[in-house]
Order: structure tokens, then C-alpha cells, then sequence
């Protein structure tokens, strides 16, 4: 009888545990099987004046696919654009893409409320 007593317990908890594993999951469309198109995430852009940090080529498209050439498949490629990394007066930092090329570390800007770049 004590043997039965000590067993109870552990099978309970046993089943309580197994019972979690076995509940159905969220309402979750991309478990489906579904595809989804990607969403844009809208970034904070302030205006105002700052100094360029940095500038890099923007990145571009996912190259996907079979690899025909010698370029790795997961690399992203360029897409042409300019993206230019400025500390602003207020301390915060700002990322903008842009095609122009007369911008360069050092070059004073403003940013104006029209999403403009302007030399200062």
C-alpha cells in the first residue's frame, strides 16, 4: 500500500506535464504554411543639423537562388545608394540612404522637414 501511495503522486504529475506538451499552439498564419509579404518598418527621422560619421554603400536585395557565380548566396548586393551615418546636434543618431556622392565623413548637413539633405 505504500508503494501505490509514492507512484500516485509522480504519475499525476507525470500526465500534467505530458498534457502541456500536448495543447494546441497560437493562431499563428506563418506556422501555416503560408507565405507572407514582407512589411516596411517605419524609421524615426528627425530634422535638424548634424556632422556625417560615416558613409557606406546602402545595403541592397537578398541575393537568392541557385549560385551561378562565385558570389556567395547570402551576401546582400548593392543597391546603388548611399547610406550616411550623422550624429545630430542633439546627440541622437541618424541613418540616411541617399544617392548622391558629394556627401563625405566631416560634411555638415541639415535635414530638413521635407526629407531633404542639405550641405551647410
Amino acid at each position: 500500500m505504500i508503494k501505490l501511495s509514492i507512484a500516485a503522486p509522480f504519475s499525476i504529475l507525470a500526465v500534467a506535464l505530458l498534457a502541456g506538451c500536448f495543447t494546441p499552439g497560437p493562431n499563428n498564419p506563418a506556422s501555416a504554411g503560408t507565405s507572407m509579404a514582407p512589411v516596411a518598418q517605419p524609421v524615426p527621422y528627425w530634422s535638424g543639423t548634424g556632422v556625417v560619421q560615416a558613409v557606406n554603400p546602402a545595403p541592397g536585395a537578398i541575393v537568392a537562388g541557385p549560385n551561378t557565380s562565385s558570389r556567395n548566396p547570402s551576401a546582400s548586393s548593392e543597391s546603388g545608394l548611399y547610406r550616411l551615418q550623422i550624429r545630430m546636434d542633439d546627440g541622437r543618431m541618424m541613418y540616411v540612404d541617399t544617392p548622391s556622392r558629394e556627401f563625405s565623413a566631416g560634411t555638415r548637413v541639415q535635414l530638413t522637414d521635407s526629407n531633404e539633405i542639405r550641405r551647410m
